[in-house]
């Protein structure tokens, strides 16, 4: 199994920017399937409330 941990001797960090449709579908698969020793996963928008809401216990996609 391939581990970023093995080779940088520490975890990788990967920064999004933007928490929109696609940054934000991204960034969420990511942090999913990466363990978070391994890889961490920060998301960036000048948008707060994009951000309160993925902080939130209930995310919110308001697709229209």
């Amino acid at each position: 199994k391939f581990s970023f941990k093995k080779y940088l001797n520490r975890p990788l960090n990967v920064c999004y920017i933007g928490a929109g449709y696609v940054g934000g579908t991204s960034s969420s698969v990511m942090a999913y399937k990466c363990p978070e020793d391994e890889v961490i996963v920060t998301v960036c928008d000048v948008d707060s409330e994009k951000i309160n809401s993925w902080n939130s216990d209930n995310v919110n996609f308001n697709i229209i």
